[in-house]
């Protein structure tokens, strides 16, 4: 999440003081239905969503071809946009070349409501999911198990076949539960340099981010999951500001509890301050080497 948060603070920043009527309303991280399959023999095959609406963004029944597609053509396209669906679905204009191992990707405005429809160019046959789905998230995500009954029939959904909503969230624990020993293990490092050493002490700075860092780390994953990722970027200065208060004021009531208070460049504050800070930077170094953790 925090892979170049400087850059995209800044962006945001200036966004953010923009008269309203000059901040276009196509500006930040678009909605993604992200489609992946499972029992398609064929090298690749092409897929698309069949819309509900007959627009959505710049995509409608009316957009043209063009030679923009990976991998595609005409003829593929002329196959799609030729497909009668019984329930009144409709190709509005994107469709992509996909393999096992690359899977569909719709990323800009896709179909609120839609159908999944695939062609195999070597059997020249189309598979339709008889059931509709839905962006259940900001990036939604499904897995399509095909039986071969299933694509011998054509449905991509029965016969045996499944689609099953994945959004991928025990990754997202797992990538979360490092993000927050990182942090722990950086401010902790940062607490030896201050002087504060005690076996009370770390305990206290443990416990005060575990509790901190696992909140401002759901907060993120839920804004993430339902609005995407411009909401946070826009606002994670100030919820690292709320985060360095609370600490401060922590660490100044418990951390010197029992002796007196460290004074200057290593009272309780200056240690929220440059812990925050420091933990902050290093995220955004790690982000760079390992961006799956952000």
């Amino acid at each position: 999440m925090k892979k170049y948060i400087i850059t995209l603070l800044m962006v945001a920043t200036i966004l953010l003081t923009l008269p309203h009527d000059t901040v276009s309303a196509d500006m930040g991280p678009k909605p993604s239905v992200v489609v992946s399959f499972e029992g398609i023999e064929e090298e690749f095959y092409y897929v698309t969503l069949l819309s509900k609406d007959n627009n959505v963004g710049p995509w409608s029944t009316n957009t043209k071809y063009h030679e923009g597609y990976r991998g595609g053509s005409k003829e593929v396209w002329k196959k799609f946009k030729q497909y009668q669906d019984v329930d009144g679905f409709s190709f509005i204009g994107f469709y992509d070349k996909c393999t096992n191992k690359q899977p569909f990707r719709w990323g800009y405005y896709p179909p609120a409501e839609f159908k999944i429809l695939v062609y195999l160019p070597k059997q020249d046959k189309m598979i339709i999911s008889k059931n509709t789905y839905t962006q259940y998230a900001f990036d939604s995500y499904y897995t399509c198990n095909l039986t071969k009954e299933g694509i011998a029939a054509g449905d991509l959904d029965r016969k045996g076949g499944s689609v099953l909503a994945e959004y991928p969230v025990s990754s997202e624990i797992g990538w979360m539960l490092c993000r927050i020993a990182a942090t722990i293990v950086i401010e902790l490092i940062i607490a030896w340099f201050f002087g504060y050493r005690k076996k009370n002490q770390v305990v206290v700075i443990l416990l005060t981010n575990l509790v901190t860092q696992t909140v401002l780390n759901i907060i993120i994953h839920l804004v993430v999951m339902k609005r995407g990722s411009f909401p946070i970027i826009s606002g994670y200065f100030w919820v690292e500001l709320l985060i360095v208060v609370m600490e401060g004021f922590l660490y100044q009531k418990l951390l010197s509890k029992g002796e007196e208070t460290k004074k200057g460049w290593r009272s309780p504050w200056s240690y929220s301050i440059v812990a925050n800070v420091v933990s902050f930077l290093v995220g955004v170094l790690l982000s760079g080497v390992v961006p799956q953790m952000f």
